[in-house]
């Protein structure tokens, strides 16, 4: 059954955008019963389209210290083990068997490593001791699998569930499965995935829609910008019932922060207040979020004096959706953003009035703030303030008076506020590093820039997921630093931290590197580099190609000097004559890369590029040496065709030599059709090679045709003909061609 679900999720991955149609099924209830949904903000403690899932449906028993301590166990035994497990790891787990409980089960799926382990460990119970897993442990382990960056694992999951009632006797698929992985999608950006999950939810489980999934949905939806297919969505989801249409999903007071949250967010904010006059008609409460929301929005358009009289509206409602510390935070941003920051300050002054207690954020958001503007005295009574009331700076705080102070070319400050993170027990992050690089590179300090580089690499800050690199140009003075100076291979560790985590792609710093590897004679490493480039749909420059080149040239390594001209041509240079022989010789004096030179000068001709009938010859030799004959000749008729010509008595002359006489024979023929003159004994050569293997016929020929084209006038001499002819006359009297015979006589005796 699986595999027809895979048909289907292929058939709704590859359909275009569209909000789906739900079909006829029953809703009962406007709320799902499974869980309970918890408001949080990605920027300041609230959203109104993330929620924490808390199943409440299900009955979960009570873990101890010791299901932690054999949780903990599982995972410690199943550590880097490969899949399938070794026989010893089995019997291990066998023997632990009667101790594992649900609970045991549910916690070790949450601290197994990877999340293929995971799988391994619920499919070794399910199958070797049909052990009861019920929909709680079902569902541990789809958000486990959730966290993969690639999702196919939970898609093949979730699509396999129910399938066989036998094996899934205490499993109830609830929609709040689909809503996992449908958030899943929408974390990567695949939003066609959400939706084709959506459709499938229903059509194909036929598990009725919650109004958490439609939040989920919308919040996707929103994210990418979709407000148009939101709104159709809403309207889907509160249609009343009709003949076609048997349920109606009332929208709940999260719905509706989705919904103004995604209009401001998306620049709509008339739109989010409309929706927000829209709460009262579904009898939906405003709470705290949703002023905040509205907050936010009117602070990001800029509008923060009205913002300012919304907040003040906000103190005279109710207990529960009076100012928080959101709130606040909020309305600072918005001041600070207009760079207002004495306003921003009597806020900050007026949640202490308020008994509000300021949190990190908003000593992070006010620090900011006068960071920017430069007011520094400022910033330290605010700290010093901070410091009395409990606040504790993190790195982001001192990333923002690095940041100031390296704005404000006060590099000695900013270095003394780096020195200050071990006392606060804080660990410098790549943002930290990268700020203090590039301005000592700025200020031409490369060498105190080197030393904050081994700082970082050996602390490996790029290694921890907080903290943003700066743009990749900004490192190429310490890049062009270090290569200049013999540390091409540390450039290159840097450059490929550089290249994980900067948002942005730089040309001149891929050139940096590889004129570096190319100055310290590792061409290898430097056309690794260029392939990297080309990957990224970069296109380097013709210097850079040069070097390479160069550099492969003088190594004498055919192979990959002719890799990088040929990446040089498929970039539409033109690398000059001089150039072009010059590969052309390479490839020639290699006797293993003659398709490498045939097609070399096919691309020579096509650009018109000036030929060299010695290296043309050479080409033709070796393509005829290597056995292809075709490609041989086809080079030699297109080198007729534009003009050219090759030394065709050494070419015939080799092929004879090599015992190539039918070969010969074909160059003979098209030589005589192209006006080539040749010495009689050329021609001698191959007729004589052609009776030795017995192709009388084709040696009569090529006699016939010379004849012809030379008008009656013999070109042999002498002893040529004695020899040549004589043997030619018998050959063809042995093989039954007396007529072919008759005239090769009379042509002699006419001589």
């Amino acid at each position: 059954m699986l595999h027809q679900f895979r048909r289907r999720w292929h058939h709704y991955s590859t359909s275009s955008v569209t909000i789906p149609t739900v079909s006829a099924s029953t809703i009962s209830t406007t709320t799902s019963t499974e869980q309970q949904l918890e408001y949080r903000d990605d920027d300041h403690g609230e959203s109104s389209h993330n929620y924490r899932t808390l199943p409440t449906n299900v009955t979960t028993t009570p873990t101890t210290a010791s299901d932690k301590t054999l949780a903990k166990k599982i995972a410690a035994i199943l550590v880097g083990q490969s899949i399938p497990w070794p026989k010893a790891v089995e019997v291990t787990l066998t023997q632990l068997y009667p101790s594992i409980t649900r609970a045991v089960v549910f916690l070790s799926l949450d601290i197994v490593k990877p999340p293929s382990t995971a799988l391994h460990f619920f499919n070794f119970l399910r199958h070797r001791f049909h052990f009861p897993l019920d929909d709680r442990i079902h569902f541990k382990l789809l958000q486990v699998l959730c966290r993969c960056r690639d999702l196919s694992p939970a898609r093949e999951f979730l699509f396999s569930l129910h399938t066989d009632p036998a094996d899934d006797t205490l499993l109830v698929l609830h929609d709040r499965f689909f809503n996992e992985l449908i958030r899943a999608h929408a974390r990567r950006r695949q939003l066609q995935r959400s939706i084709d999950l959506f459709r499938i939810m229903k059509d194909e489980f036929r598990v009725p829609p919650s109004v958490f999934s439609y939040n989920s949905l919308l919040a996707a939806l929103f994210n990418r910008g979709r407000t148009v297919y939101a709104k159709k969505l809403f309207d889907e989801m509160t249609e009343k019932p009709t003949k076609g249409k048997s349920y109606q999903v009332r929208p709940d007071v999260c719905t509706f922060n989705t919904m103004i949250r995604g209009f401001c967010l998306n620049g709509l904010l008339e739109e989010g207040f409309r929706w927000f006059g829209e709460m009262a008609k579904w009898q939906c409460e405003p709470d705290v979020c949703t002023y905040n929301t509205l907050l936010d929005g009117l602070c990001r358009a800029g509008k923060v004096d009205v913002g300012r009289n919304f907040f003040n509206g906000m103190k005279n409602k109710s207990v529960g959706v009076r100012p928080n510390v959101v709130s606040y935070t909020t309305l600072i941003r918005g001041y600070c953003q207009k760079r207002r920051v004495s306003d921003a300050l009597e806020v900050f002054r007026e949640m202490a009035a308020n008994n509000v207690e300021q949190n990190t954020m908003t000593y992070n958001t006010i620090i900011h703030g006068l960071c920017e503007t430069g007011e520094f005295e400022q910033t330290r009574e605010i700290m010093e303030f901070g410091s009395n009331s409990g606040f504790k700076p993190d790195i982001i705080t001192l990333n923002t008076l690095i940041t100031a102070y390296c704005n404000k070319s006060n590099i000695t400050d900013a270095i003394k506020t780096f020195h200050t993170m071990p006392e606060l027990k804080l660990k410098a992050d790549l943002a930290t590093y990268s700020v203090l690089i590039c301005k000592l590179c700025e200020t031409r300090d490369f060498e105190m820039a080197e030393t904050f580089l081994d700082d970082m690499m050996n602390k490996r800050a790029f290694d921890c997921k907080k903290g943003s690199a700066s743009p990749m140009a900004a490192y190429n003075p310490i890049l062009t630093y270090l290569c200049h100076n013999g540390k091409s291979k540390k450039a290159g560790d840097v450059f490929k931290f550089i290249l994980k985590k900067s948002t942005t792609l730089d040309p001149t710093s891929f050139k940096i590197l590889i004129l570096g590897h190319c100055k310290e004679s590792d061409f290898h490493q430097g056309y690794m580099i260029l392939l990297e480039m080309l990957s990224r749909e970069l296109v380097p420059e013709e210097e850079t190609f040069k070097a390479l080149i160069d550099g492969f040239f003088k190594d004498k390594n055919t192979e990959f000097a002719w890799k990088t001209f040929k990446k040089m041509l498929n970039n539409r240079y033109r690398p000059k004559t001089a150039n072009f022989h010059a590969m052309l010789r390479l490839l020639v004096t290699n006797s293993r890369c003659g398709e490498e030179a045939s097609e070399l000068m096919l691309v020579m001709l096509e650009r018109r590029i000036m030929l060299d009938i010695e290296l043309s010859t050479l080409t033709v030799i070796g393509l005829y040496r290597k056995g292809l004959h075709d490609k041989g000749f086809e080079i030699v008729e297109m080198l007729y065709e534009k003009g050219y010509r090759l030394k065709m008595e050494e070419l015939v002359k080799s092929l004879c030599g090599d015992r190539k006489f039918l070969e010969a024979y074909d160059l003979l023929l098209l030589g005589i059709e192209k006006n080539e003159n040749l010495p009689g004994d050329v021609y001698a050569m191959d007729i004589r090679g052609l009776c030795g293997i017995r192709r009388a016929m084709d040696a009569f020929r090529l006699f016939y045709e010379l004849n012809e084209k030379k008008a009656g006038s013999f070109v042999f001499n002498v002893e040529e003909e004695d020899c040549c002819l004589g043997e030619l006359e018998v050959c063809l009297e042995r093989d039954g061609n007396l007529k072919e015979a008759e005239f090769v006589c009379k042509r002699r005796e006419n001589a």
